[in-house]
C-alpha cells in the first residue's frame, strides 16, 4: 500500500485547508516532515487512520455517541466560531489487486448543525465513485491489506515504544502482526472452523441442547483471543498508570525538597531543634554575662595577681614579725623578767634582756630585708579577707572552659542560621498542604491500581483454567456428537484438519520465529557495532524474546548452576540454543537428561578441568539503556517486515529520540533506505540535523515543515524541511 495525498480541512490543529503530497518513487521512498512537539504530527497521522478505518480508528465497531464525541473533539475549535460547520479529510491511497497498484480516494466530511453531528463518506476508484456495494468490498479488502490494529505497528514512536515493550501485552502484538504480515491469519481461521464443525443426525431435544451448547463453547473460544488480548491491555493499562503514579510522587518529591518544601512534621521537627538551639545559647548568654559582670574586671588583673599574692603574703609576714617582735622587744621583756631574773643569779640584766631580745627578734624575722620593707596596700583584715576571695576565685576560673561556651554558643548561632534559612526558604503552610494532598491522592490511586491489576491478574489465571475446562467439555461434546451421527468420517477429518493446521501454523511460526530472530540480531549488530552486545536473540511459540550474550562457563560452575537453579531457570539463562550445545556435547535427549548427567559427574569434575563451554548469558531487556532498547526494536520491526515480504507505509516519531550521536548515522544509513518503499519520518530539529539530512538528501521524495502559528492558533504547512540547520 502507498500513501499518495492527504487533504486536511479543519482537523485538530490544522485550520482551514492544507494538503501534503506523500508521493515516493524509486529509491527516493523517504518523507521528511519536520516539526517540534505540539504542532500537529501525529494529529496528521491519526486523520489519515480515520479516513481509512472510520470508527475502527478509536476501537468502535460503528458508529455511535462515543464515536460523535471524539470526531467533535478532533474538529478544529476554530470551526465551531462559523456559522457553517465542516470538516473533512481527504485521502489517496494506491492498494495493490490483481498485480497492478489501483488508487483509491477516500474523503471523509463533517458537519455541525443544530448540535448534531453528520458524517458523510464518500470513495472513489481511479476517479469513480464507488457505490454502496462496492465500498463495502473495498473496505473488506483494505482490511484484509492493513487491518486496523496492524496499522498502529507501521507508526513506531521513538519514545514511547521501549516502554511498550517493557509491558505484558508485546508478545501478543507482535504475534498478531506477524500472522497479519504473513497472511498466517488463514490457517488459524481454517483451523477454529474445523475446530467447531460438527454433524448430528440426532433431532432430540437433548442433541439439540448438546449442539447449542457446543456452539456456545466454541463462540466463547473464538473470543478467547480478544479477551486475553483486552486483558492484557487492562493489565498494561493499570501497570502503567501505577508505574505513572509512582514517578509523579517520585517527581513531586524531588521537586519539593530542591525547593526546601518540608513537611508538616519535618517543619516541626527543625522548629523543636531550633528551639532547643535557641534556649541553650540563652544559658550560655547567661552564664557569660555573669562572667562578664561579675569576673572580668579580675580577669584583667591576672597577670599582677601573682605579685599581689606574693605581696600580700609578704605584708601579713611583716605584719605577724612585727607583732611578735613587739612582744619580745627589750622594754617588754624586761618587764616580764626583771624580778625573775636575779632569782636564778642572773647578773647584768640589762644586757642579757637585750641579748634575749635580739635572739628571740632574729629567729621570727623573716628572710628580708625588714628595716627598709614599705607596705603597698597595708590591707585591714576584712579588705584582705576581700582580696583572698577574689585572688582564689581567679585560682579557679578555668579559661577552656569558658573558650568552650563561646565556641559553642558560636556553632549554635551557625547552625540555627541553617535551619532558619530553611525554615524561611521551604514552601508556605498552604503549598505544603497541597502537596501532601497530592501525594495522598497518589497513594490512594497507586494503591487502587495495584489492587485493580491484583484482581485483573487473578482473573487472567482464572480465565486460562475455565478455558481449559472448556476445551476439555467442547471435545466431550464433540465426541457425543459425532458418535451420534453416520457422518463420522467428517467428524473425524474436520478434527484431524483442525490439528493439521495448528502443527502447520505452528511450524510456519516456528520457521518465521528463526527468521526474524536471525535478521534482527543481524541489524543490531550492524547498527550498534559493539563486541558481544547481544549475540543471540530467541522467540518463543507466544512471541516473548528473549537476549543473550556469549558467556564462558566452567563444568563446576554449570553443576552449580544445575543445582541452585534447577533445569528450567539455567534454561532462561543460557537459552535454548545454550541447552542444544550441552546436549549435543554430553549426548543427551533432554535437559532433564542433562541434570542427572552433572549431578552423576559433579564428583568427577576433575576430567572437565581444562573445559570451558562457550555458552550464552541472558540480557534482561529492562537492563539496556533506552538507546539499546530502541535499536534493538527496530530491529525487530525491520526483520519483522522483511521476512514478511510485505510493502507497507512505515512511520517513525521521533526517530533518534533516545539514541546517542554514535549510532544515529548507522540507523539512517541501514534502516532508514531500506525497511519500506514508502518511509515517512517526522523528526524534530534535533534528530535529522544537516549531518544526517546529506545522508538522507538523495532518497528525498517529499519534503515538509509543520509548524504551530501563535497569532492564528494552528498549524501551517510549509514545504521543504527547515529544521537542524537544514534550509532545504
Amino acid at each position: 500500500m502507498r500513501i499518495n495525498r492527504v487533504k486536511l480541512y479543519n482537523i485538530s490543529s490544522y485550520s482551514g485547508t492544507w494538503e501534503m503530497d506523500f508521493t515516493v518513487s524509486g529509491t527516493r521512498n523517504i518523507v521528511l516532515i519536520g516539526g517540534q512537539n505540539g504542532t500537529g504530527k501525529t494529529s496528521l497521522f491519526t486523520a489519515i487512520k480515520l479516513a481509512l478505518y472510520g470508527p475502527l480508528c478509536f476501537q468502535f465497531q460503528s458508529k455511535n455517541n462515543q464515536y460523535t464525541a471524539r470526531i467533535k473533539e478532533f474538529i478544529n475549535h476554530d470551526a465551531f466560531a462559523h456559522s457553517e460547520v465542516s470538516a473533512y479529510i481527504e485521502l489517496e491511497i494506491e492498494i495493490p489487486r490483481d498485480q497492478t497498484m489501483v488508487r483509491y480516494t477516500i474523503r471523509r466530511e463533517w458537519t455541525y448543525a443544530e448540535k448534531k453531528l453528520t458524517e458523510m463518506d464518500d470513495f472513489w476508484e481511479d476517479g469513480r465513485r464507488l457505490n454502496e456495494k462496492e465500498v463495502d468490498f473495498f473496505q473488506s479488502y483494505l482490511y484484509h491489506v492493513i487491518p486496523p490494529n496492524l496499522f498502529d505497528f507501521f507508526f513506531f514512536d521513538g519514545e514511547e515504544i521501549a516502554n511498550f515493550f517493557s509491558t505484558p501485552g508485546y508478545h501478543s502484538f507482535l504475534k498478531e502482526a506477524v500472522l497479519t504480515l504473513d497472511h498466517y491469519d488463514t490457517f488459524r481461521l481454517i483451523e477454529k472452523y474445523c475446530r467447531r464443525y460438527t454433524v448430528s443426525e440426532d433431532d432430540s431435544e437433548a442433541a439439540r441442547k448438546q449442539r447449542e451448547e457446543y456452539d456456545a463453547i466454541c463462540d466463547e473460544l473464538d473470543q478467547a483471543d480478544d479477551v486475553r488480548r483486552t486483558r492484557a491491555l487492562r493489565i498494561e493499562e493499570l501497570q502503567k498508570k501505577a508505574d505513572e503514579c509512582e514517578q509523579e510522587r517520585t517527581g513531586l518529591e524531588e521537586s519539593f525538597k530542591k525547593s526546601g518544601g518540608l513537611l508538616q512534621g519535618e517543619r516541626e521537627s527543625l522548629q523543636k531543634q531550633a528551639d532547643a538551639l535557641e534556649r541553650r545559647r540563652d544559658q550560655l548568654n547567661t552564664q557569660l554575662k555573669g562572667f562578664v559582670e561579675e569576673n572580668n574586671p579580675l580577669i584583667l588583673t591576672m597577670p599582677v595577681a601573682k605579685a599581689l599574692r606574693a605581696q600580700l603574703s609578704l605584708e601579713d609576714q611583716m605584719r605577724q614579725y612585727h607583732t611578735i617582735a613587739r612582744q619580745v622587744s627589750p622594754d617588754r621583756l624586761e618587764t616580764l623578767l626583771v624580778g625573775l631574773l636575779p632569782a636564778f643569779g642572773v647578773e647584768r640584766t640589762e644586757e642579757f634582756i637585750q641579748a634575749l631580745s635580739k635572739v628571740l627578734d632574729d629567729s621570727v624575722k623573716p628572710p628580708m630585708d625588714t628595716e627598709h620593707f614599705r607596705f603597698i596596700h597595708d590591707l585591714s583584715q576584712e579588705q584582705r579577707e576581700a582580696v583572698g576571695e577574689v585572688l582564689s576565685r581567679l585560682d579557679r576560673f578555668d579559661r577552656d572552659k569558658i573558650a568552650g561556651q563561646i565556641r559553642e554558643k558560636e556553632d549554635i548561632g551557625q547552625e540555627m542560621a541553617k535551619i532558619r534559612k530553611i525554615l524561611d526558604s521551604s514552601r508556605s503552610p498552604e503549598e505544603v498542604a497541597a502537596y501532601e494532598n497530592r501525594m495522598a491522592e497518589l497513594e490512594t490511586e497507586q494503591e487502587q491500581y495495584a489492587q485493580e491489576l491484583e484482581t485483573e491478574q487473578k482473573l487472567e489465571a482464572e480465565y486460562e483454567i475455565h478455558l481449559e475446562k472448556l476445551e476439555i467439555r467442547r471435545k466431550s461434546l464433540r465426541s457425543a456428537l459425532i458418535s451420534s451421527t453416520r457422518k463420522i468420517e467428517a467428524g473425524e477429518y474436520t478434527e484431524r484438519l483442525s490439528d493439521m493446521m495448528h502443527a502447520m501454523l505452528s511450524e510456519l511460526l516456528d520457521d518465521k520465529c528463526r527468521q526474524i530472530e536471525s535478521e534482527t540480531l543481524r541489524l543490531s549488530k550492524e547498527i550498534l557495532r559493539k563486541e558481544h552486545f547481544i549475540d543471540l536473540v530467541e522467540l518463543d511459540e507466544n512471541f516473548h524474546f528473549s537476549l543473550y550474550r556469549r558467556e564462558e562457563y566452567t563444568f563446576e560452575e554449570l553443576s552449580s548452576l544445575f543445582a541452585n537453579l534447577g533445569a528450567d531457570d539455567l534454561s532462561r539463562r543460557i537459552g535454548k540454543q545454550g541447552v542444544q550445545m550441552l546436549q549435543e556435547y554430553f549426548q543427551a535427549s533432554s535437559i532433564t537428561g542433562l541434570k542427572k548427567l552433572f549431578k552423576r559427574q559433579k564428583n568427577q569434575a576433575t576430567l572437565f578441568d581444562d573445559k570451558r563451554f562457550d555458552l550464552y548469558k541472558r540480557i534482561e531487556f529492562s537492563q539496556l539503556s533506552k538507546g539499546e532498547k530502541q535499536i534493538f526494536i527496530l530491529s525487530l520491526y525491520w526483520a519483522i517486515i522483511k521476512t514478511s515480504g510485505c510493502d507497507i507505509p512505515f512511520v517513525i516519531d521521533t526517530p533518534f529520540a533516545r539514541i546517542d550521536a554514535e549510532h544515529r548515522e548507522q540507523i539512517t544509513k541501514k534502516f532508514f533506505l531500506d525497511i519500506s518503499g514508502q518511509v515517512i519520518i517526522l523528526s524534530t530539529d534535533e534528530e535529522i540535523t544537516s549531518t544526517y539530512y546529506s545522508i538522507l538528501a538523495p532518497y528525498l521524495a517529499q519534503e515538509y515543515t509543520l509548524s504551530y502559528n501563535e497569532e492564528s492558533g494552528g498549524t501551517q504547512v510549509s514545504p521543504g524541511y527547515s529544521f537542524g540547520g537544514v534550509r532545504s
